[in-house]
């Protein structure tokens, strides 16, 4: 079956030269590289061409004739595609007041192009952020220097605290399903969801609801005009509560299995939420597991995660120095939005009790994954300062965290590349190598399905075309600059 599949992988590459005359010797040639596709578990050495933007052309061994422009040496290197985070937040972080952190808004601004680089240097040159206003996205796309493709849902349809259970009011107003969605699609979203997540520690089903019948008619206008239909909601109450409703991807995975009381220290998953689980990977609904979400907030309560050494390579030396003085309050803040009523445990007692539901977590992925559900790759990253939730590194720490679990590497790439493409009807244009795909890719020093730790060994990014070495997008390099 193996030879039949490189057979076929052949035959697909040599259908990828174009059919007119070759074209001059412009845009850039990746010679003698073994290209890997997300859906393939093996490689082929060929060349690629990239036109502007784009991959124009690919074919088996060395390029046969010399190449005038652009060469980059490939051999026994590894072209993946570039990781797509499809949970991220960069909206500018509120709720830290200036007597707190005087100036904290203005500091994050000036963290943009670092924030953008630094998912660069781990490889992330797709983010899909859930709640971003257009006036965030036109800000982030206008600075200057390489950056990732942004895209997002153009704002959640969130539920106010006064509404009831028969009421759908959203914080747009009062308005059909179909006018929401349009309104999302409109102001340039690729996604519309919504959320039903509490602190942690409420236990789950203490949110305001809508009725099933209006979150189905949210799936079935979002299907009328193919944007993806999301639910974030990390507890098993909320998942059984909106599942069957038509919606495309659960988010933040499931770490609430019901009340504290109920399960402080039950890690056997009830029968009731496996069978759920296994409905939700037999749909091919997506799950998107976020394990750094309880993760990075339980890194922030230990005191050698800030010693770090790659953290330099987000942060520069003196925003380390700059935020510092203000970290034990801005942890605070970040805990009470999760986790309310924890500010009472010593740092050891938070680790522990954030740990129980990191380990619910894995036990739903591992889940959903045995059943071979459509799991997705998203971190829950921010964009201000969390040194529990670096950007860029987290994704690389939340794979690390997928391969703790015993997710294969192979598994871990779909998830962040193919899989997230099609989860968010983004595949004709990312998460794969073929002519005519935008031109996101990464140059790898080692066979990435050997080692998770292949990803910390990118040596060039290409953003839509343009390559970059990665030490120029550390931190410490902008610093020296």
């Amino acid at each position: 079956m193996k030879s039949a599949g490189i057979l076929f992988f052949v035959l697909l590459l040599l259908s990828c030269k174009p059919e007119t005359e070759k074209k001059a010797d412009t845009g850039i040639l990746i010679d003698e590289i073994y290209v890997l596709n997300p859906d393939q578990d093996h490689f082929i050495e060929a060349y690629v061409i990239i036109d502007g933007d784009l991959i124009r052309e690919i074919g088996i061994g060395k390029y046969p004739s010399e190449w005038k422009a652009t060469r980059i040496e490939g051999k026994g290197k590894y072209l993946v595609p570039g990781l797509i985070d499809s949970q991220v937040d960069l909206s500018l972080m509120s709720g830290i007041p200036d007597s707190v952190f005087p100036g904290y808004e203005a500091w994050q601004k000036s963290f943009d192009p670092q924030l953008l680089k630094s998912f660069l240097y781990y490889g992330f040159t797709t983010l899909i952020d859930h709640d971003l206003s257009p006036e965030r996205l036109a800000d982030l796309e206008s600075l200057p220097g390489p950056k990732p493709s942004v895209y997002s849902c153009s704002g959640q349809l969130k539920l106010p605290a006064d509404s009831s259970s028969t009421d759908s009011v959203f914080t747009r107003g009062k308005r059909t399903a179909e006018n929401a969605v349009l309104d999302i699609r409109s102001s340039g979203g690729i996604c519309a969801m919504m959320v039903f997540n509490d602190g942690a520690l409420s236990g789950g089903g203490q949110w305001n609801l809508p009725t099933q019948e209006y979150l189905r008619s949210i799936a079935e206008s979002c299907q009328k005009i193919q944007i993806p239909f999301l639910i974030s909601t990390n507890s098993y109450a909320g998942q059984r509560f909106s599942f069957g409703a038509g919606a495309e991807i659960f988010t933040n995975g499931m770490w609430t299995w019901g009340t504290i009381e109920e399960f402080e220290d039950q890690f056997e998953l009830p029968d009731t939420h496996r069978l759920l689980l296994y409905a939700i990977s037999a749909t091919g609904t997506g799950y998107q597991p976020a394990l750094r979400i309880p993760g990075s907030l339980s890194d922030l309560y230990d005191s050698t995660f800030g010693e770090r050494n790659d953290l330099s390579s987000v942060y520069s030396d003196s925003m380390i120095r700059l935020v510092t003085p203000y970290q034990e309050e801005i942890s605070r803040q970040l805990l009470e939005n999760y986790f309310p009523g924890l500010d009472e445990y010593s740092d050891a007692e938070i680790r522990e009790i954030i740990g129980k539901y990191r380990r619910r977590n894995t036990i739903a992925l591992n889940i959903v994954e045995e059943r071979k559900g459509e799991i997705l790759l998203g971190t829950g990253t921010v964009a201000g300062w969390n040194p529990g939730s670096p950007p860029g590194l987290n994704g690389y720490l939340e794979m690390k965290e997928w391969a703790e679990c015993g997710i294969l590497p192979s598994g871990v790439l779909r998830a962040a590349t193919i899989s997230n493409a099609k989860a968010f009807h983004l595949d004709e244009e990312i998460g794969s190598i073929a002519p005519g795909m935008r031109a996101d890719l990464l140059i790898l020093g080692a066979h990435p399905f050997e080692s998770i730790e292949s990803w910390n060994l990118i040596e060039t990014v290409i953003a839509g075309g343009i390559p970059i070495q990665r030490n120029e997008l550390s931190a410490q390099s902008s610093q020296n600059d």
